[in-house]
C-alpha cells in the first residue's frame, strides 16, 4: 500500500510504501472484482479507514514509494513481456 506521508512533498518524495497486517485495524478488503480476463490475478480494493501502522512495516524508506514502485515494475516487465509475445 502507498500513501502520502508529507502533504507539502506531495507525490514528489511525499509517499511512502507501507505493508499492511490483514488483521490491523481499520483495515478492510472489499469484495473480488468480476473481470472479463486474468481471472488468475484476484483484484479487490483495499480500504485504509485510520489505520496505526508501525514504523516496522515501512518498505524501503519514508518518502521512497517511487522508487520501491519502479524496483516492482522492472521485475514485472519480463512477466508481461512473454505472454505478449506469445500473443503476438
Amino acid at each position: 500500500m502507498v500513501a502520502v506521508t508529507d502533504k507539502e512533498k506531495g507525490t514528489r518524495g511525499g509517499m511512502t510504501a507501507f505493508l499492511i497486517r490483514r488483521d490491523t485495524s481499520g483495515f478492510s478488503v472489499s469484495k473480488t472484482e468480476v473481470k472479463m480476463g486474468i481471472r488468475g490475478a484476484v483484484v479487490s480494493r483495499l480500504i485504509c479507514t485510520d489505520c496505526a501502522v508501525p514504523e516496522s512495516c515501512v518498505l524501503g524508506r519514508v518518502g521512497d514509494a517511487f522508487k520501491v514502485a519502479m524496483s516492482c515494475l522492472d521485475g514485472g516487465r519480463i512477466g508481461i513481456a512473454a505472454p505478449s509475445l506469445g500473443v503476438a
